[in-house]
């Protein structure tokens, strides 16, 4: 069986994911920024889904959210 695998599509839904979890813990750009030592652009070009995260900065992002990696890669647990 070979897996289909859209990178488009998965840096636009995790852009969405990381965007709601951020807005749900009341935190900036530039506060998620500084929390997590990313550029405030870095973040905006992810949440737009422009580009793919790193599997360390998906750990990261995650610990700051208090949600789990395979929230922010999957969705709800």
């Amino acid at each position: 069986m070979i897996l289909q695998f859209d990178r488009n599509e998965f840096q636009r839904v995790f852009g969405r994911r990381l965007a709601a979890c951020r807005i749900a813990m009341n935190l900036s750009q530039d506060q998620f920024a500084e929390a997590t030592g990313y550029h405030k652009q870095t973040i905006s070009n992810l949440e737009r889904g422009l580009t793919c995260p790193s599997l360390v900065a998906v750990f990261l992002f995650a610990e700051v959210l208090k949600v789990s990696p395979k929230m922010l890669l999957f969705g709800n647990e």
